[in-house]
């Protein structure tokens, strides 16, 4: 016989069912085996032959079992081992019979010993070769002596002991509150003695702030509540007073680059040196800004800009002044701040001054929020006029916009389909032109995109385009993120289509044509009839790099197709705000359902936007427009309703 297995120990996993453990290696004699059993609280005992279990094998190349006399509870372990004590009794007589059985087995003791041995070297604490330290395998070592010598292990009640004994020791500044460490809530450093002056709230964490937010939450919704009173009748249904709504106050605030106007409505007075404290929790700057005719003094070289999670003290000097300190912002107040749209933006229905709409949508919009806005707005737009004017701007994430567009796409196109999705995709062109920065798009002339086929060269905007008449010419250009939009032109008497592929794969299929109906100011801007962008866009992907191929199917006769770049939705980062505004009520209710249609389009576009993870809203023009009271005519609102479409923007921007 002979000894074929390296191993002498069996470990097995009791469940309270299983009574037989099979093993596979050789031993001797029932004797020869230790069977441990750790219990489900981890105690372990050494059972007893015969008491607790049985052994069969003893002798057979192939191993044996254990068979327990009950079934052991789980989850525990089952060791068994083979330990046997090293001796040898068998003698062997000078020119006696050479009982090659006797020999064997002699042999196979000796290799088992051997075998134990190493058994109880492998479980031994090890210095790896090479190395000078010793090798516990991850596992604590027990019943260690306490250390002596300065280079000996130190066990933990030990140390427990011994930092006791040093505390209770020392009587000096050890034991002070203002020696022990602190980490506050914003990672600092501070000591436990902070906690007990004046702003020690702020090194106490609460859910994502701090214990001072809290209660300054708190403590404003009690004065707010109880104190001031302030008045507001018709304070929208969907929007709960907190501390940007202190009219009295009177200014804006901007979280994470996201503007909210608070429009001068009623007021309470405040007491000289109000104070008011704010804690930008974003990782973007809190702009503070004052409406008109009220001021706020800042230190030198910063503006009205909380950093990204910093503090900031607003304190009323008189009537219209305030001051303001803290973690301020040392950047630009604001970007530019445009409106786009047709004769209601422009303001056509109120009552002109001078030749000037001073009480239009737009100039209330600018007194709401207390900044410049500028009219970019022409009478009779269409939204591919105004795409026209849009596409020229420069867009970065300071910027600022609003567009209001769409009675007149809905007169013209009324209910056909494929004019109603011109209306659509050139709408949704327009705001994702506007939501994404400049540098977050890939132009036609940039170097990345690859052109095979015929290309010709023209412009649209500030966008100098790549045109094509050949079928199967592509445009292939590589970005990287989950989503991506596809500008292409439309153009009224065009014949021309494409497939968009990314990653090789077939995503979309595009149409050049456009409405067919020429806009209320063609020729002019759009000398060949209607001719304005027209987005795709292409989501569900991986957030790695990808490739975007644009290839022409079909070119009709004098047909072509235009390509306009391509747009990319950042993941994070502050971005330039858009408000989209639905279409108002005219005094034609007969026309209600178109136009609310038209507006389902517009809420799904900023829908889409919002999720891709852009800075837009859509403000309800519509539902705050009384056709019998609010309007001049059948469709401009008159200074009633112009105030209240500023009034609901400023509320939603």
């Amino acid at each position: 016989m002979t000894v074929s297995t390296i191993g002498s120990i069996a470990e097995f996993d009791t469940n309270g069912v299983t009574t037989n453990y099979p093993f596979y290696f050789k031993f001797l004699a029932n004797e020869d085996l230790i069977v441990t059993y750790i219990d489900p609280a981890g105690t372990s005992t050494v059972l007893t032959l015969g008491t607790h279990y049985t052994v069969n094998g003893a002798g057979n190349d192939l191993g044996g079992s254990i068979v327990t006399t009950t079934a052991l509870a789980g989850p525990g372990q089952l060791v068994v081992a083979r330990e046997m004590e090293a001796f040898q009794q068998t003698s062997l007589r000078n020119q006696g019979k050479f009982l090659a059985e006797t020999h064997e087995d002699v042999f196979d003791r000796l290799t088992m010993l051997i075998q134990q041995g190493f058994s109880l070297f492998s479980r031994a604490l090890k210095r790896p070769y090479g190395r000078d330290y010793f090798f516990a395998e991850n596992r604590r070592i027990k019943n260690v002596l306490d250390p002596i010598d300065p280079q000996d292990a130190a066990t933990s009640i030990w140390v427990s002991r011994f930092v006791a004994g040093v505390v209770g020791a020392i009587t000096g500044p050890i034991n002070n509150a203002l020696n022990i460490f602190y980490r506050a809530p914003n990672g600092t450093s501070r000591v436990v003695q902070d906690i007990a002056v004046a702003d020690g709230t702020t090194l106490v964490g609460r859910g994502s702030g701090t214990l001072e937010d809290f209660l300054l939450t708190l403590a404003l919704k009690s004065e707010l509540e109880s104190t001031f009173e302030v008045g507001r009748a018709d304070l929208p249904l969907d929007r709960v007073l907190d501390s940007t709504d202190y009219n009295s106050l009177n200014f804006c605030a901007a979280a994470a680059g996201k503007i909210r106007s608070i429009p001068l409505e009623a007021s309470v007075s405040w007491k000289a040196n109000t104070e008011v404290g704010f804690f930008n929790d974003s990782d973007a700057v809190l702009r503070i800004a004052p409406i008109a005719g009220v001021s706020i003094i800042t230190p030198v070289g910063k503006v009205a800009k909380v950093t990204a999670r910093g503090r900031a003290n607003i304190r009323r000097i008189t009537a219209n002044r305030w001051h303001i300190t803290g973690d301020l912002d040392s950047g630009k107040q604001y970007g530019a701040n445009f409106a786009f749209g047709d004769s209601i933006t422009f303001g056509i229905g109120s009552t002109p001054v001078g030749g000037i709409y001073v009480n239009g949508y737009v100039r209330n919009l600018a007194t709401y929020q207390g900044r410049i806005v500028t009219i970019s707005a022409v009478a009779a737009s269409m939204v591919y006029d105004q795409a026209a004017v849009m596409f020229a701007f420069t867009i970065d994430s300071t910027f600022t916009t609003s567009l209001m567009i769409g009675t007149n796409d809905n007169r013209v196109y009324l209910d056909d389909a494929y004019r109603k999705d011109c209306f659509a995709t050139g709408h949704l062109a327009c705001l994702s032109w506007l939501a994404v920065p400049d540098t977050l798009k890939v132009f036609p002339n940039n170097a990345a995109c690859t052109y095979t086929g015929s290309w010709g060269t023209s412009s649209y905007g500030k966008i100098f385009t790549r045109f094509t008449t050949t079928v199967g010419a592509t445009v292939t250009v590589p970005f990287s993120g989950p989503v991506v939009y596809l500008n292409i032109l439309r153009t009224d008497g065009n014949v021309a289509t494409g497939e968009v592929r990314v990653d090789g794969v077939l995503r979309s299929t595009v149409n050049f044509a456009g409405p067919g109906t020429g806009t209320l100011l063609s020729p002019s801007p759009a000398a060949a009839g209607a001719v304005g962008p027209s987005a795709l866009r292409i989501g569900g992907l991986s957030d790695g790099p990808h490739s975007l191929e644009l290839k022409i199917i079909t070119v009709g006769s004098g047909g072509s197709a235009t390509f306009l770049g391509i747009s990319v939705p950042p993941t994070s980062g502050v971005l330039p705000r858009v408000n989209a505004m639905t279409i108002i009520r005219s005094s034609d209710s007969s026309t209600d359902a178109r136009v609310a249609a038209y507006n389902a389009l517009i809420a799904t576009n900023v829908a889409i936007l919002k999720r891709d993870g852009l800075d837009i809203a859509i403000s309800n023009t519509n539902a705050v427009i009384e056709p019998s009271t609010d309007l001049a005519d059948t469709l401009h609102p008159n200074d009633q309703g112009h105030n209240k479409i500023a009034r609901q923007a400023a509320l939603d921007f």
